[in-house]
């Protein structure tokens, strides 16, 4: 991989096909990420904190597909559907697993010291719907993440969340 210092001090990894990507992207996730734009696979990523593997539980710009911005650096974005014209920049530095869907089967990535989220669906203690999804973040400590109408719901959002399912 060469690297590119843009005038502002940002520094780029460039891949072999010409994408920018920041500095301290893992090399499988460049090339996973190279690979779906290709072949227009749709992806799933998981973003958080690499140092630590914990996970950020964002659950918007998470999942599409792969394109390069316009113009010299071109960086890689996420699209919506394979026929969107624009999309965000992808946090490439910051993905901590990744699922690469298409041609039949899925390739996978994570870091080394990923920590998935300890997801517990439960009656909401503050009343405000039937079904919450906590965090426990510590054995005694739980915060509540999201709350949903039914349990049907929030089990199909853990299961997003928690790479079982690629779609909400």
């Amino acid at each position: 991989m060469e690297r590119y210092e843009h005038t502002d001090g940002r520094i780029y990894e460039v891949s072999t096909d010409g994408t920018y990507y920041s500095e301290g992207t893992p090399d499988r996730v460049m090339e996973l990420l190279d690979m779906a734009r290709r072949m227009n696979y749709f992806v799933w990523m998981r973003l958080g904190d690499h140092e630590t593997g914990r996970d950020w539980m964002d659950d918007c710009d998470v999942t599409g597909f792969v394109s390069r911005s316009m113009g010299p650096i071109k960086i890689p974005i996420l699209l919506a559907t394979r026929r969107s014209s624009g999309g965000g920049s992808i946090l490439d530095s910051c993905i901590v697993k990744l699922v690469v869907h298409g041609g039949g089967y899925n390739r996978a990535w994570q870091s080394a010291n990923y920590q998935a989220p300890d997801l517990v669906i439960e009656h909401d203690p503050n009343g405000k719907g039937p079904a919450a999804v906590l965090v426990r973040k510590r054995h005694d400590d739980q915060t509540i993440e999201a709350r949903f109408p039914n349990r049907v719901k929030a089990q199909r959002w853990v299961d997003f969340i928690t790479g079982r399912r690629l779609t909400k």
